[in-house]
């Protein structure tokens, strides 16, 4: 016989400091504070609440942790001005207008890398083809990208010519009909600087430089795979992005 806990059961089975976690995170969504709000102190909550000071502590941490607040030492909590999970309109500007952009396909191999296997949600005896590309403006390189795409998701009779994989967008569509332009991805941008002798050379670069790093993985969730694990280098003075949000 199964035994089915009630909701009541399981708040009573739920931390103290997590249940006041969360009614705090209720009122933060509801408008009670507002982003660069100064927040509650911990001896506010412990009065607010009747908790000790420990269990205070513990939920601001706790808030702290999750960058809902932002804690400044002599000067109490802050509710973060992130935006984090906001819904924000994205949009890349291209900086050169007009100009004519080559892509170049400079390798095509195959691998089973266990990092990437990973990030492809592929198993240990699976294989993916690694596709390194560089975008050009003006006879500069600008960019370079390496892609990773599983076996099962490339035409092997295509490979002899690189320039079939000059846009993989393209040879996804054309040859499983698949459009990664319409599907969900995750995409991380970072600003670093890289000593990776294949990416220095690859930008024609001679010694380490700072470069925006973008790692991007697109997921067919229709039929639960991954499509793409995608890492790019670009030239910061190439990049610009404009960031809006709807009121």
């Amino acid at each position: 016989m199964k035994y089915i806990l009630s909701v009541e059961e399981i708040i009573m089975d739920k931390p103290k400091y997590a249940l006041i976690v969360d009614d705090l995170i209720s009122k933060i969504g509801n408008s009670l504070f507002l982003r660069g709000d100064k927040f509650y102190s911990e001896a506010e909550i412990k009065k607010l609440y009747n908790v000790s000071s420990t269990t205070a502590v513990k939920v601001l941490n706790e808030l702290a942790s999750r960058d809902i607040i932002v804690r400044i030492q002599g000067k109490g909590s802050f509710i973060s001005k992130s935006d984090k999970n906001e819904l924000v309109r994205l949009s890349n500007i291209e900086r050169f207008p007009g100009e004519i952009v080559k892509v170049r396909v400079i390798s095509i191999t195959e691998d089973n890398d266990k990092n990437i296997l990973k990030k492809l949600g592929l198993k240990s005896k699976e294989t993916y083809f690694v596709f390194v590309r560089t975008r050009e403006i003006k006879n500069i390189v600008t960019e370079a990208f390496i892609s990773y795409i599983p076996s099962n998701l490339v035409k092997k009779d295509l490979i002899s010519k690189k320039e079939n994989f000059t846009s993989i967008y393209n040879r996804l569509r054309e040859d499983f009909q698949i459009n990664p332009y319409q599907l969900a991805y995750k995409e991380i941008d970072s600003i670093g600087y890289i000593e990776d002798p294949q990416i220095l050379q690859l930008l024609h670069l001679n010694s380490r430089a700072l470069l925006l790093i973008q790692k991007r993985t697109t997921t067919d969730k229709v039929h639960n795979r991954e499509v793409e694990y995608i890492t790019s280098f670009e030239l910061p003075e190439y990049f610009k992005q404009q960031i809006t949000r709807e009121p």
